[in-house]
Parts: structure tokens; C-alpha cells; sequence
């Protein structure tokens, strides 16, 4: 009868609760920015009539006739806050009650119930839509669950009980997988990530998972100048709202560096997918680029090559793919540095001196790895030594195979994927993602020359030098093919030039533009670079436009 009764009583106040904590989020919605847009398009425009759910916005002077606006709604408020606490003084009331050799705790009863109630709002506010296939975006997300914490923290003036301790508890419960291991190690890199859940990190990182293996190089593109990935033209859903930094410095903040490491561990095993296809595809082609290795000069020996490769643009996509994963690992990684500035920041300022007081570690040595995977879980840019990407390709790293990654790049040029890209100045990027393909195969190729025992910065910089002056050849050879009027099946020629800088200025701090300048005029490429900057059309489609 006791179990029964508490179990009523705690239950009860979790209703209360939650309905207070659903009115302060319909009174935050009419503070929102949107409102305030609203207000803006009306002065501008005063024939423009709002939506039918548009909530007017108070101003300074309005507050008696916004209180009686939401005179009945306030009213409802503070007799559902009267009631909860009036039940939270009588849970309060005895620390324990005790029949025969039983006592029941009313205090336990109502934070096992809190807890589980967190834990349910958490996980029922990221449930994707069903229609839509989406997520709320993360600072929606990070309000929302702001607010709902808050609510559930006024119970702390009338019981005895550390809502602080229940949240942590809560979050870290919710966000924990035995597979990641301990901070400041690369072990999960080769584990097998935790069965999905249904918990909170869980259902984020399913639907970015999700984002990144279908979505990433198909109906989106990285644009650099926004820093997010951004959707073309004709796709229904904008990514930018879920992959820009603030959106993804609000995801960091939810769930925390141990919820970003089981994002990258499942990415990783999506990029372990692709580079197995690239090695692959080099073995399979292990002749036809021995040709070109051997005459990448030779123009008619360079074509009689590429038509024997076989499955190219198979290869050319998967390089891309890597591209435009390391690129969000990139920004995700800011993001979270962002998000540790705020709440940690000794601790992050710590990691980040740490981490810079020794040369960059691309020997992968045990004493320093730790250090590298400290900094990179506390948000610090290891990517010119990524440990987590050094340990993926240091299991196939001994292949000689990956010589051969350079000419394969030259080849590229020639395959339907560069053949039809198309530079957009306003997003500044290739639209079909090419200009991802050249980070890819930096970092191969550093990685791997790093693996094999030669990480010294001179040995990695003669290795990257190679790979332009192999890609420059390609591509003087095509911009002479133009100017012959031989030249057919490329869409925009000046874009596909531009993989050289996108190579040297993004890719690889060891690199420069005097480099590419000793292999390719650069008068060039200052002459694409005005053309792909100026206002004009390719295939029926303004390019400064998105």
C-alpha cells in the first residue's frame, strides 16, 4: 500500500513538472529570433502579412498588455507550480516510512522517477521525424533541454535532493560506451562501436552517421566560407542547419567529448570502408598507373593508361568521400574546442600548451600518442599528425600499393566526376564536392610516408612535391588541349585547374604556392582564378549563385 502511494505521489509531481516546464518553453518560443524577423520584414514590407502561428514579440512598454495577453496562461503556471511544491513539502515531510522491517524512502522514490523522467524528455526530444527523416537541430535541442533541467531544478527549495548530481548522472548514463575507452587513447579506432541504444548520443549520432555515409557527397557540399556543408540545389532537407559551427558547437555542448568520440568512431569505420576501396582500386590498377608513373609526361602515353583503368571514378568518389569526412571530423573538432572554451577552459588551455610544446608527432611515438588523442578529445587540431586516421592507415600502410595513390590523383582529372565540377564563388567550393579530393590524398600520402619509418617533415614534403608536379602536368596538358579547341567533356575547365591550389594552400602546411609554382605558372591560376570569380553561367546555371 506504501510502495503504491509513493510511487502515485512521485508520479504525480513528474506530471507537474513536466507540464510546468512545457509552459516556460511555450512562453521562451515568444521571445525567439524568428519573432523578431518578423517584426523587421513587416516595417520593411507593409503589405507582407505574418504566418498564422506567429506569436508578437513584447517591447519595452508592452508588458501590462502582454500580461494580459497571458494573463490566463501565467495564472495556470503558478497554481501547477503550488500544486508540485505543496507535494514536493509533503514528500519532504518524513525522511522514511517504515513498516515492519521495510522502510520506504519518499525522497528515493521521487529522484529515481526525476531521473527517469530526464532521461525519457532527452531521449523524446531528439527523435527524428518520421516524414521529414530529420532531427531537431542541436541548439533547439540544448534549449529545449535547458529549460526542462531548470524546471526539474526548482524541486531542489523544497526536497532534499542534488539535481546536479541526478543531471550528471543522467547525461553520463545516457552517453557512456564501454567501446570508446579512456580519454587520451586510440584504442577505439579498431573497436567494433556499442549497439544503438535508443539513448540520446545515440539517436544524434545515428542520424549523423547516417548524414555523412549518404547525404555527405550526394545532396550536400562542404563550402569552406560557411564552414558547414551545405545543401544544392534541389534537395529538400538544408544540412547547413545541422552542420554549421554553431550547430555543431551546441551538438559538442549536449553530449559532451565522449559523445563526439562515438561520432568519430563510427565515421572512422566509414572512412575504413573507403580506404579499403582505394586500396583496392590501386592493386586492381597496379599497371595501367606503373604506365603512368613511368611517362606522366607523355600525353598519349598518360591517355592510352587511363583508358585501361578500370572502375575510376569508383576510386575518385571514395578518395572524395575521405575528403569531405575529414573535412567535418575538421569542423566538428572546432566546434568542440568552442565548446570546451566555455566550460573547461584551463582545462582545454592546458591541452592545447601541452600539445604545442613538442614538434608535431608524425613518428606516431607511444610517449607522445597519448598526448595527441588528449588534445584531439579536447578539441585541439591534430590533423597534420591525426592519430585517430594515422592508426586506421597504419594497418595497410606497408602496402607498396600506395605508391601509386600520386598518379592515381593525375588520373582523376581525366575521370567523369572532375570532368563535370563546377566552381561556386559563393560558397567558394567544387559543387560535386572535387575539392575535397585533394585533402584526401594529402593525407593518405602523409600518413602512410609517416608510417613507413620516414616521418621527418622533408622526407613527407618531397612526397606531397611529387604528387603536384605528376597533377600539374595533367593539367597543363588539358589547358593546352583547350586552347587547341581539342579539349571536350569538361564542364568547367577553370575548376578543375584549381584542385592544384585547393592541394597547396588548404591541404598541408608543408606545402606553399613557390611550389606549385616551379610546376605550373602561376599566372595561370590567377587567370581561372578571375574566371571562376566572376559573374557567369555554366551549364544553364549562375555559379555566384547557391
Amino acid at each position: 500500500l506504501v510502495n503504491k502511494l509513493l510511487v502515485k505521489l512521485t508520479k504525480r509531481i513528474c506530471f507537474l513538472l513536466h507540464d510546468i516546464a512545457m509552459t516556460h518553453m511555450r512562453l521562451d518560443h515568444v521571445l525567439a529570433d524568428i519573432n523578431a524577423v518578423h517584426q523587421v520584414f513587416r516595417k520593411v514590407n507593409r503589405d507582407w502579412k505574418p504566418p498564422k502561428d506567429y506569436q508578437p514579440q513584447p517591447v519595452p512598454g508592452d508588458e501590462s498588455k502582454y500580461g494580459a495577453h497571458r494573463k490566463g496562461e501565467a495564472a495556470r503556471l503558478r497554481q501547477l507550480q503550488r500544486a508540485c511544491f505543496q507535494l514536493c513539502s509533503a514528500v519532504d515531510d518524513q525522511y522514511a516510512i517504515v513498516v515492519y522491517n521495510h522502510a520506504f524512502c519518499p525522497t528515493e522514490y521521487l529522484r529515481e522517477k526525476l531521473h527517469l523522467q530526464l532521461v525519457n524528455f532527452m531521449r523524446t526530444c531528439c527523435a527524428p521525424d518520421d516524414k521529414a527523416g530529420t532531427i531537431q537541430r542541436p541548439s533547439v535541442l540544448e534549449r529545449r533541454v535547458g529549460i526542462y533541467s531548470v524546471a526539474l531544478q526548482e524541486v531542489e527549495h523544497y526536497v532534499n535532493i542534488d539535481t546536479g548530481e541526478l543531471m550528471r548522472e543522467a547525461f553520463l548514463g545516457d552517453i557512456y560506451a564501454p567501446t570508446c575507452g579512456e580519454s587520451g587513447s586510440v584504442e577505439f579506432v579498431g573497436q567494433k562501436p556499442a549497439p544503438t541504444t535508443g539513448s540520446m548520443v545515440a539517436i544524434l549520432t545515428d542520424w549523423y552517421v547516417d548524414f555523412a555515409r549518404k547525404s555527405l557527397t550526394q545532396t550536400a557540399c562542404y563550402s569552406p566560407a560557411r564552414k558547414a556543408f551545405a545543401s544544392r540545389r534541389g534537395s529538400s532537407v538544408p544540412f547547413e542547419q545541422w552542420t554549421d559551427l554553431a550547430e555543431l558547437a551546441a551538438l559538442c555542448r549536449l553530449v559532451g567529448p565522449y559523445g563526439v568520440k562515438q561520432l568519430e568512431q563510427r565515421l572512422l569505420g566509414i572512412m575504413r570502408e573507403r580506404v579499403g576501396s582505394v586500396h583496392a582500386a590501386l592493386k586492381a590498377n597496379a599497371g595501367p598507373l606503373q604506365a603512368i608513373a613511368k611517362n606522366y609526361y607523355h600525353g598519349p602515353a598518360v591517355g592510352d593508361a587511363v583508358k585501361r583503368l578500370r572502375d575510376l571514378d569508383g576510386a575518385v568518389q571514395s578518395l572524395v568521400h575521405i575528403g569531405a569526412l575529414q573535412q567535418f571530423r575538421h569542423i566538428l573538432r572546432e566546434a568542440l574546442g568552442t565548446a570546451l572554451d566555455q566550460s573547461v577552459p584551463f582545462i582545454r588551455r592546458t591541452c592545447l600548451l601541452s600539445h604545442a610544446s613538442y614538434a608535431t608527432n608524425r613518428a606516431r611515438q607511444p610517449t607522445l600518442l597519448a598526448m595527441d588523442a588528449l588534445a584531439a578529445d579536447a578539441g585541439v587540431d591534430t590533423f597534420d599528425a591525426d592519430p585517430a586516421f594515422g592508426t586506421l592507415l597504419a594497418e595497410v600502410a606497408g602496402d607498396d600499393a600506395w605508391d601509386l595513390l600520386p598518379y592515381l590523383f593525375a588520373a582523376s582529372f581525366f575521370s567523369s566526376t572532375v570532368q563535370a565540377t563546377v566552381f561556386n564563388s559563393s560558397a567558394n567550393a567544387h559543387v560535386n564536392n572535387a575539392h575535397c579530393l585533394p585533402f584526401a590524398v594529402v593525407d593518405i600520402v602523409s600518413h602512410v610516408t609517416a608510417a613507413r619509418g620516414t616521418p621527418e617533415p622533408h622526407r613527407v614534403r618531397r612526397r606531397l612535391e611529387h604528387v603536384i608536379e605528376v597533377a600539374s602536368a595533367q593539367a597543363l596538358r588539358l589547358v593546352e588541349s583547350s586552347n587547341n579547341g581539342a579539349l571536350k567533356g569538361y564542364t568547367d575547365l577553370p575548376a578543375v585547374v584549381l584542385l592544384l591550389d585547393a592541394t597547396l594552400v588548404a591541404a598541408s602546411p608543408l606545402l606553399d604556392r613557390a611550389t606549385l609554382e616551379r610546376v605550373c605558372p602561376y599566372a595561370l591560376m590567377r587567370q581561372m582564378f578571375t574566371t571562376v570569380y566572376e559573374h557567369r553561367k555554366v551549364g544553364g546555371q549562375l555559379t555566384d549563385e547557391w
